[in-house]
């Protein structure tokens, strides 16, 4: 008995602690959302160099950075937006292509078999922007970009404080119906 109720207490704490830090991180993306619109993350100076971007340098070469209602993950200085990935002869093989698109959006994978071995993976999705480029012969780690919309960390964020909520308001409605018994119905009457 005093087991389960260690259990339930820890419980308890997860759930409160869980739904905390979920609100911390709901307000953190809410008021990035709007900030995000003032942030670049590709910077040049007018000679085409490049300067800091508004960027978090997370792991290694991965960085981190919000721009224009999304938070972008990616590898080296700017993320891919997309453009020539590479030169090839009309002499080379063509390309192994796995894709399944529907309208405009799909996943993909390209491999160029020659002359370099290059290999893009992709993903467009509602609010997801997904590439993956390496080459498996240089010595350069793959180019990785992704890029989602702030709306699908708020949508997340917002599930345990609105479940909270919920349950919460449960609780107060059993609490009131289940009340102080009624007088009438115990028997005792008020008379003037």
């Amino acid at each position: 008995m005093l087991r389960a109720f260690k259990v339930d207490c820890v419980v308890k704490r997860l759930r409160t602690v869980s739904t905390l830090v979920s609100v911390i991180c709901l307000l953190f993306f809410v008021i990035m959302w709007p900030l995000s619109y003032h942030r670049n993350l590709s910077r040049y100076h007018n000679d085409w160099e490049l300067m800091p971007g508004d960027s978090i340098p997370l792991l290694g070469n991965l960085s981190m950075g919000f721009e224009g209602g999304a938070v972008w993950f990616y590898t080296y200085e700017t993320p891919y937006r997309g453009g020539l990935i590479a030169v090839r002869n009309s002499s080379d093989p063509p390309a192994n292509l796995w894709s399944w698109h529907l309208g405009g959006y799909g996943f993909g994978h390209k491999e160029y078999r020659k002359p370099n071995q290059m290999s893009e993976r992709s993903c467009d999705l509602p609010g997801v922007y997904f590439r993956h480029l390496s080459i498996p012969g240089g010595n350069y780690p793959p180019y990785v970009t992704l890029r989602m919309s702030l709306c699908y960390p708020v949508l997340f964020f917002a599930l345990l404080p609105l479940l909270w909520i919920v349950r919460y308001k449960a609780a107060r409605c059993r609490s009131k119906s289940s009340g102080p018994p009624n007088e009438a119905a115990s028997g005792s009457s008020i008379s003037e």
